[in-house]
């Protein structure tokens, strides 16, 4: 007898059960699946980044060789700042490459 309390669960339980753990595991593998997919739209955007950084970090070398190349300090102080290519500088004298090594 009994109050109809059946220790078995229902097929619908059962069925309900299945279908969860199966999108849970599909969501999983699915994830895991696409965790390091890379589009083809992100390697262009990063090397457009890349080209970038390349192009910038040439137009500074020059721009650096460019000012290296046009003064030459002259002194021994090693005081940080920018070097004045008209006039002197803080902690030693400036003047152009020419006349540096002019006799």
């Amino acid at each position: 007898g009994g109050g109809g309390f059946c220790p078995f669960p229902s097929m619908k339980e059962i069925n309900d059960e299945v279908m969860g753990t199966y999108k849970d595991a599909a969501s999983a593998f699915h994830q895991v699946l696409h965790a390091f997919v890379i589009s083809p739209d992100d390697i262009d955007r990063v090397a457009d980044k890349i080209r970038d950084a390349k192009v910038e970090l040439k137009e500074t070398y020059d721009e650096q060789v460019r000012e290296r190349r046009g003064v030459v300090r002259v002194g021994s102080s090693d005081v940080a700042g920018a070097v004045k290519k008209s006039g002197s500088a803080v902690g030693g004298r400036t003047v152009p490459i020419e006349k540096a090594f002019s006799s």
